[in-house]
């Protein structure tokens, strides 16, 4: 599924089966030049997510994160930074 912000921003997350379930997920820009990106992916019962966060000239992550089948859910977050704008997406996926 794909996630669009504005100006050529857009998270992306793929779901599996696998591995109980598993989420994979990026933050890509189509913007000229290095931004602040940054992913988050956290399972609905865990205090700690799994992110990538810096600087980067087109995508932020993958990251994945697994055990995500029923009953729990997967907690996503993207953000793009571009001269001090951040463009953002959050979702709760179950």
């Amino acid at each position: 599924m794909v996630y669009n912000m504005s100006g050529g921003s857009y998270a992306q997350v793929w779901y599996s089966a696998s591995n109980g379930g598993t989420f994979c997920a990026k933050t890509y820009d189509n913007i000229a030049g290095s931004h602040h990106m940054e992913i988050v992916v956290r399972r609905d019962d865990w205090q700690t997510p799994a992110y990538e966060t810096g600087t980067y000239t087109t995508y932020a992550g993958g990251i994945a994160v697994y055990g995500v089948d029923a009953p729990h859910c997967a907690w996503i977050f993207g953000r793009v930074t571009v001269n001090g704008v951040n463009r953002e997406v959050r979702d709760l996926l179950c």
